[in-house]
């Protein structure tokens, strides 16, 4: 008996509170493990020697490596793959779309709005899902960037850089650079003398 009379609820006992215990812990595991702060932190530390090695070793095998073999970019489609399915199981990422899709619908020229597109961010799992893609993006246009000096044979450390930060300044920054030594190089060739 409890207090003024009342009885007290029986303890559950069996498989279904371990089950559910189990359950939590291990979805604390693995929110520790590619929760989205996890992932976060994870995938911007991973990027850093990434660039660092294409940025200030170009020539070693290891800059080769990242721009030649499908293994980072595979890794970054597996991440967004497991952050999407987070995402969309508790991140809440439906309950965010939905607006972005009715602001679509409604709009004469079916363009989102931007404010609902702002509640993206709202969200920890979904601003996970949402770097992991920028830097997925960014890196393809790095990875161009210095694929592409390799074969000009134009600097590419500065470009680089910029696509870490800044994305799409490190593609204009490798085309500027890019037209800047071809008008360079042709400066430098003599004049062939006309027959």
């Amino acid at each position: 008996m409890g207090v003024h009379g009342a009885t007290q609820p029986p303890m559950r006992r069996g498989p279904a509170p371990l089950a559910a215990a189990a359950g939590a812990m291990a979805a604390a595991a693995a929110d520790s493990l590619i929760g989205p702060s996890a992932l976060f932190g994870h995938t911007t530390v991973l990027m850093v020697p990434v660039y660092a090695v294409m940025a200030f070793a170009p020539s070693s095998k290891a800059a080769r490596w990242v721009a030649s073999s499908p293994a980072l970019p595979l890794a970054f489609c597996v991440l967004y793959a497991l952050q999407l399915v987070h995402a969309a199981t508790v991140g809440g990422l439906f309950q965010v779309l939905q607006p972005i899709v009715s602001s679509v619908m409604s709009s004469p020229i079916l363009a989102p709005d931007l404010t609902a597109i702002a509640a993206v961010f709202s969200s920890p799992a979904l601003t996970a899902l949402t770097w992991v893609h920028l830097l997925t993006l960014d890196f393809f246009q790095a990875r161009t960037v210095f694929i592409d000096g390799l074969q000009w044979g134009v600097p590419t450390s500065h470009s680089v850089f910029l696509c870490f930060m800044f994305g799409p300044l490190g593609l204009m920054s490798h085309f500027i650079t890019r037209k800047v030594a071809s008008v360079l190089a042709m400066q430098k060739q003599p004049a062939v003398a006309s027959l």
